[in-house]
Order: C-alpha cells, then structure tokens, then sequence
C-alpha cells in the first residue's frame, strides 16, 4: 500500500512547559482495492491497473524510486481518479491543499476531498476533519469535524485516531476526557500513526492521562521520531537540552532540533533560536537566532513571536524598537503563548511601548498564570503584595510566589525569601528564608544572592564557591569563608567577563552579586 505522508499541526497542546506545542503527522493512504480487469482488447497492448496510475503518483510525490516530481504526480493521481481510484482523489485534494503540482486551491482541495469520502476513502475523512477544525476551505466547524474524524476513525484511519485523541484531549468538538484521548492516541500508534506516537510521549512527559512517565514519554517519542515525525525530533531535542528521561547532552538537543526544522516543524525552528541566542550548545550568535526565530514566526509558532517581541524589546540582533516588540508580544498573545501575555504585562505595567496602565498589566498576568506561565505568578504575587492594579492582599501575594516557585521562578523564590524574612503573609521563620534565598541563587536571580550578602553571608560566600569552583576559578575549600583565594577568584572570573569594574566595590557588595548572578547565566 503506499503512503503520502503529511504534516499536519494538531490543535491542542499537551505536556510539560518546555514542550510548548505537539504536531501530529498524518499519513494519507491509497485505496487497498483490488483493481477491476482490463477490458478485453483485441490488440495484446497492456492497459495499466487503476492502482498503478494510483501507486506512480505516490512514488513521484514523495520521490520514491524516481525523481520526485509533483506535477507528474497529479499527472498520475488525475488517472486514477478517473479511473474511480479512491485514494487518488484524496491525493488530489491534498495536492491542490498544499499546491503541490497544482496551484493551491483550498476550495478545489475539499472538492476532492469530498469525492474521496463518498467513494469511502478514510483518508479523505480524515481530511475533511481538518479542514473543518482549522476552518480551512470550509467554515470552522469542531462538531462536523468530530463527525469525519470519526468516519474515519470507523474505516480504520490512523490519523482519525490521533485527531480525535487530540480532540479529547483539549475538548475540541467534545466533552474533555484525558483518559479517552489516550484511548484514541493508543488506537492510532497501534495503527502505527506517527503522530499519535508524538502525543503519547506528551501525555506521558507531562502525566496527562496517564501516570508521569519520563522514561515511557522518550521511548514514544523515539517512535515517533523513527517515522519521522517532526514534532517527535522537537520533544527530542528539548528532551536532551534538559535532561528530562535521557542525559543532558546540548550537541545532541541541537542535532534533533536541526532535523525537527528540516522537517518542517515551527517548535524546532523556536528552539534553534533560543540555542542560537544564549549559546547552548552552538556558538552563540544573535543574528542567526533572529533568523531562525522569524522562520518559526513564518509558520505560525506563538513562541517565535514572543522571542522576537523580547528581541526588538532589547535590541538583541536587532535595532531595539519598543513598538515593534508589542506588536510581536500581539501576535504571540493572539496565538495563547504564555510567555506573551506575560511580556505585555510587563510592558503596561511600565509603560514601555505603551501608555502605562495597571489594570491591563493584571489582565495579561492572568492571562498568562492560566497558561502555567512561572513569571506571570510571580508578577501576580509583586501586583498583590504592592497593591498595584489590584487590592493589596499579602496572603493572596504568597499564593502566587508558591506557585511561581513550583513553576520554577527564580523571583518568586526571592520575594519568598523576604516575605519569610520579615513575616509578611507568612510566619517569620529565618531558616524558611534562607533555604528560599538559596533556591533562587541557584536559579542565578540576582536579587537572591543579593539578599544572601545580609540574611546568611557565610551561604553567599560558599555559594559564589561552589559556582567559580564549576566554573573553574576557585580550586579552594568550600567553606563559606571569603579567603584571599575566594577573592582572587571572584576578581579573576570579573575581569573575564568583563565586569571588574562593579567587582571592584567589593567582593561583599550588592552590585558585585548581581554582576556575578548575570555573568553566570
């Protein structure tokens, strides 16, 4: 039988923070019909079998045997369909979806798709679900969507399963069931559906589902990977640049992330950017990240617009622009990227690139902490314990620092430490502080380890140790004892990155931590 395989964006995203959005691949199979007899002839010249006009055009339309060729394909798959080859119409409705061999056509391409599904081709079901659900040719409409998928779910499309597991997954169309949305997902791997292989690596990455399962999640994703799906190779890569169920390994994150953008993935094109932009694993160069990041921007990926709001906001590869960085920080909040919303926040908070209004900032941070997004708690938790834009509550400001430190904000660990510092909202307790204070210096705030210079100066100490000793400036005890080595040290690791100047004032002074906490991210 052969197969077409193609990318389709999933709409639902499912798993963990750093796996931002899942994509799903479809594969669009051929008829399985036996072809119908050749009529007889009274010449011995061979009539070719509908199925083989069917097969050709697969072959030259993923370049399988011969030179790929898309216009030749449609040249093959028109054959076939007048011939009543099932599978050749929702070829050709494909074809005019993507203007592969044809000009793009999204009306054309239902037209197709239509014929495909009432000669009962699963694929083209499957097909029509999209384009209802995207909205594409058609008008959006999640319940007829729901209705193909499951035609095509009923005649055994691989790609239904995945799309109707997504569905249920976000309560597109449907009641929200996790538990049934691993049902479908389960159904379309067993299927052998790429995608389907990529979501169950989600849900078992982030426990949605099912039990959280790093391990588990890896060994799908491998799968998934293996058929070469491109949302795979991007929950790869991010998967190897953390350590989440594999080893740490930047070279290998780059390397997955690189394939995850051949193939077209926007996730991956995203990732290369952030590697690109702070160096890891790659030589750290901002113009190329820029590029990479307008390349996910291109293809629809929220994140890439919010990294290019952050560029523009502070001229990091580009000519800083406050009102170009909204309109990016616009984008990626109409797109539902958390870490947008967050931005705009910020910036109506300040009244950078726009008039200066408190109320708005609450309403994008919770905007953003509905998303899970760590900096929006912790903005939250700043707007409550001030009192700006809303009531001053200093319980509810705890509320949002514990939650922005679960989501593994370094500013929420801070304010956690000050507030358990000086009992506001909680109970005064120096030893909650300090433990809080270190949680945010391991996480490089500079205002932790500020903080550590007054509540617990030995902890400030040992911890600049233990970091210039990683670093490979410190060879001394880790004693908690600033030492002519620890501030040869100190001063040695400033000048190599060019900070000696703020190091100067003091290896003791609030300047000097910060200095340090920046230099170390």
């Amino acid at each position: 039988m052969a197969v077409l395989v193609r990318a389709v964006k999933s709409y639902q995203t499912i798993g963990v923070a750093v796996f931002l959005v899942a994509q799903s691949t479809l594969s669009v199979m051929a008829a399985d019909t036996a072809a119908p007899a050749p009529a007889p002839a009274p010449a011995p010249a061979v009539v070719e079998k509908t199925d083989n006009f069917t097969d050709m055009g697969y072959a030259y339309s993923s370049g399988r045997g011969v030179a790929q060729d898309y216009e030749k394909a449609v040249e093959y798959f028109l054959k076939g369909a007048e011939q009543g080859n099932a599978g050749a119409l929702t070829a050709l409705g494909y074809a005019y979806a993507g203007g592969k061999g044809v000009p793009q056509d999204p009306a054309k391409a239902i037209e197709y798709f239509q014929k495909g599904a009432d000669a009962g081709d699963a694929g083209s079901f499957t097909a029509l679900g999209y384009a209802y659900a995207g909205g594409k040719g058609v008008s959006q409409d999640s319940a007829k969507a729901i209705e193909y998928f499951q035609k095509g779910a009923d005649a055994g499309d691989a790609g239904s399963f995945t799309a109707l597991g997504y569905a249920y997954a976000g309560g597109k169309g449907v009641s929200q069931d996790s538990a049934k949305a691993i049902e479908y997902f389960q159904k379309g791997a067993d299927a052998g559906d790429a995608g389907s292989f990529t979501a169950l690596g989600y849900a078992y990455a982030g426990g949605k589902g099912v039990s959280q399962d790093s391990a588990k999640a890896i060994g799908y994703f491998e799968k998934g990977a293996a058929k070469g799906d491109a949302g795979s190779f991007t929950a790869l890569g991010y998967a190897y640049a953390s350590g989440k169920g594999v080893p740490q390994d930047s070279a290998k994150a780059i390397e997955y992330f690189q394939k995850g953008a051949d193939a077209g993935d926007a996730g991956s094109f995203s990732a290369l950017g952030y590697a690109y932009a702070g160096g890891k694993g790659v030589s750290q160069d901002s113009a190329k990240a820029i590029e990479y990041f307008q390349e996910g921007a291109a293809k629809g990926d929220a994140g890439s617009f919010t990294a290019l709001g952050y560029a523009y906001s502070g001229g990091k590869g580009v000519p800083q622009d406050s009102a170009k960085a909204i309109e990016y920080f616009q984008e990626g909040a109409a797109k539902g990227d958390a870490g947008s919303y967050s931005a705009l926040g910020y910036a109506y908070s300040g009244g950078k690139g726009v008039p200066q209004d408190s109320a708005k900032a609450i309403e994008y941070f919770e905007k953003g902490a509905a998303k899970g997004d760590a900096g929006s708690y912790s903005a939250l938790g700043y707007a409550y314990s001030g009192g700006k834009g809303v009531k001053k509550d200093p319980g509810k400001a705890i509320e949002y620092f514990l939650k922005g430190a679960d989501a593994g904000d370094a500013g929420s660990f801070t304010a956690l430490g000050y507030a358990y510092n000086i009992g506001k909202g909680v109970t005064k307790d120096k030893v909650k502080a300090r433990a809080m204070m270190l949680r945010g210096a391991e996480l490089l705030d500079g205002g932790a380890l500020e903080a550590l210079i007054y509540i617990a100066p030995n902890a400030y100490v040992s911890f600049v140790q233990k970091k210039l000793s990683e670093e490979g400036f410190y060879s001394g005890k880790n004693n908690g004892t600033m030492s002519k080595a620890t501030i040869i040290s100190i001063n040695r690791f400033c000048e190599s990155h060019g900070i000696g100047d703020i190091c100067r004032k003091g290896p003791m002074s609030p300047a000097t931590a910060k200095a340090i906490a920046i230099a170390l991210k």
